[in-house]
């Protein structure tokens, strides 16, 4: 179908002349209705002639393109524009108005007019050459001489040298296309989210890179036939299914040459047996012969069989014996074959072996394939178990640190791997320094604070027994006992060493401790199966002692709960005291923190028990959290790995 628009009659003309040549019907755009019914049956061919308006289309043809439906499946789009000098980016405007209506336009040409009205001097024709003229993009790339391609950094399509200049297969290709055309090749490496934008705004000519060619993409720009597929497994597909097919054609339309020449000399020499020895001793054949009288009786002895391996063998024989009767049938071993050739005038049946009609280097390739993919998953495989042990044994260590278990580590692997390591090692000597040095300073705090203590206590004792002195040495107490808190605090057990703890034997010391001197109900239960753990024992024994001590100031009724899976070590302890509201659960983890509503200076701490008592389990890599209590107050539960 053919729509026109005109404004003089020189587009009418050329629209009506063109649907003449064509056999199909001009409709003019003015008549909206007819052009678009007509445009429903049309599904092959779409036109489109009119005048160029200033470098334009015309007003009406946009308004026609407004209205368009759907392009119709595999429908060509083409354009005629009539001008009087110059057709400028019409075709490019045309082909932007389309597309925003989901249509695609191959192809556009100018018709230059003899004498068409023009509204300026200086715009007429510049020569009498009237005709058709072909406006492609080829044209303005030649006139500038130069072909502007946008392209990304991909190996091995399109990247740079050590020179810094762009190669790769797209780039040669590039580069071959514009040696061809005769116009330099310029790259431009462009961003990818935005490279139809800058292909509308003619910051490039082209798009010369790997794209999948979706329907979007064929919405917003034209696209050349597709020259590479990325499918690397059916490129191998493809390789051994061609040459399976090549050779295999090869080697069956040579035995079936080979089967014609043995017939045609049995058809010049009456003696057969002379035939049946040539084809033996040259082409590997054992041929026999069966008149016609006789050659029923050999077509019901054989079994037909149909394998894959004879589908080239009948093929060709089919093209080389056209009037004969053909089947083909295995040996007993699948090993040979029994070709019968029946003519008019008797049965010939070969016997030949099954490699003359297929080779078994095919086979032999696809082991080998096979078997270097084996043994190059099998290397992946050591060489990534070598990597990973490395690594497991540096997150090993490193988490035995934590712990507080001194474990030698020697860096190995990888080079990435051996750096880590390293860096490990001397983290974790500066980590052990700073300790050292702690440790030492605050042995010397204490032993600094102690001795005036010490000795304001002598005094004190010598002095006369009154209410003054002893609120003043039980300020004393108070003071020795605070700095006690606060030195194990900071002091963390920084220098013990690790070693096996038997928790069950800790925990029932410390409550038999307790119990003695106390007059709570405790209920003391346990699953526990393992007899030792890895820690730092007096720093377990601190945290275990601070949590269970707890629970004997403030309940009367005490639950201590010892349990542990595969896993994991827990303990819980209940108690029914007042508890700790949830709102501040968070905060007497926190040094000196006393809940002062609930606890006093005469039955309870300084406010370091749970604070150490957490950060010793959380060393050991374990957990401590607080919850309501089903005896009514507190829960400290305990969880360490094993």
């Amino acid at each position: 179908m053919l729509y026109y628009f005109s404004g003089t009659g020189n587009s009418q003309q050329v629209a009506k002349k063109l649907a003449t040549l064509l056999h199909t019907q001009a409709i003019d755009i003015c008549h909206t209705t007819m052009a678009l019914e007509a445009l429903k049956k049309e599904d092959h061919a779409v036109g489109f002639v009119f005048p160029v308006y200033a470098w334009g289309i015309p007003k009406v043809v946009n308004e026609f393109i407004k209205t368009l439906p759907s392009q119709p499946a595999h429908c060509y789009t083409y354009a005629i524009m009539t001008c009087g000098d110059d057709v400028g980016y019409t075709d490019c405007v045309l082909e932007r108005a389309l597309r925003t209506k989901g249509w695609q336009l191959h192809a556009a040409y100018s018709v230059q007019m003899r004498n068409t009205y023009v509204c300026l001097p200086g715009f007429d024709t510049d020569t009498t050459e009237v005709g058709d003229v072909t406006i492609k993009d080829i044209d303005y790339i030649t006139k500038n001489g130069k072909m502007i391609i946008g392209i990304t950094d991909y190996e091995p399509m399109n990247y740079k040298d050590a020179k810094g200049n762009w190669t790769g297969f797209d780039t040669e290709f590039a580069q071959s296309v514009c040696e061809k055309l005769g116009v330099e090749a310029e790259f431009v490496e462009i961003d990818w989210d935005n490279k139809f934008a800058a292909l509308d705004s003619k910051a490039i000519d082209c798009i010369w890179n790997g794209m999948t060619i979706s329907d979007e993409v064929l919405r917003n720009t034209s696209c050349t036939k597709a020259y590479v597929k990325n499918a690397q497994v059916v490129s191998i597909y493809a390789f051994l299914d061609g040459n399976w097919t090549k050779v295999g054609k090869k080697f069956s339309d040579n035995l079936t040459a080979n089967m014609a020449f043995v017939m045609q000399m049995h058809d010049a020499d009456t003696d057969f047996s002379r035939v049946q020895q040539m084809a033996s001793s040259i082409y590997g054949l054992d041929v026999s012969y069966y008149d016609n009288e006789n050659k029923h009786t050999v077509w019901r002895k054989n079994k037909k069989e149909n394998p894959l391996v004879t589908g080239f063998l009948s093929e060709s024989l089919h093209q080389q014996f056209p009037q004969a009767n053909t089947e083909i049938f295995l040996g007993k071993h699948r090993s040979s074959l029994n070709i019968l050739v029946d003519t008019d005038q008797g049965l010939y049946v070969f016997n030949t072996s099954v490699k003359n009609i297929f080779s078994s280097s095919i086979f032999g390739f696809v082991l080998w394939m096979i078997g270097t993919s084996l043994l190059l998953f099998v290397v992946a495989v050591l060489f990534l178990r070598v990597q990973v042990r490395s690594i497991s044994q540096l997150a090993a260590a490193a988490e035995d640190f934590g712990k507080g278990i001194n474990t030698k580590f020697k860096p190995y692997g990888s080079i990435e791997v051996r750096r880590a390591g390293l860096a490990f090692t001397k983290m974790k000597e500066r980590i052990m320094r700073q300790i050292s040095e702690k440790t030492q300073m605050l042995a010397g705090v204490s032993h600094d604070l102690r001795t005036p203590l010490t000795r304001m206590k002598l005094q004190m004792a010598m002095l006369p027994d009154s209410k003054e002195n002893q609120e003043f040495i039980q300020d004393i107490n108070e003071m020795e006992k605070m700095l006690d808190g606060y030195l194990s605090y900071v002091s963390g057990e920084g220098g013990e060493k690790s070693s096996f703890v038997d928790v069950n034997e800790m925990v029932s010391s410390i409550i038999n401790k307790y119990r003695k001197n106390s007059n709570a109900m405790i209920r003391y239960s346990t699953n526990y199966d393992v007899s030792a753990i890895q820690g730092r024992e007096q720093a377990l024994r601190r945290a275990f002692t601070n949590v269970i001590e707890n629970a004997f100031h403030y309940g009367k009724t005490i639950a201590v709960k010892l349990e542990s899976d595969d896993k994991h070590l827990e303990l819980s302890v209940d108690d029914d005291g007042p508890g700790i509201p949830a709102e501040k659960r968070d905060d007497v983890f926190k040094a000196f923190y006393r809940v002062e509503d609930s606890r006093n200076k005469e039955t309870g701490g300084v406010g370091l028990g749970l604070a150490i008592a957490k950060d010793v389990v959380v060393s050991h890599g374990g957990t401590i959290t607080l919850a309501d209590s089903d005896l009514g107050g507190l829960r400290v539960l305990i969880s360490i790995p094993l």
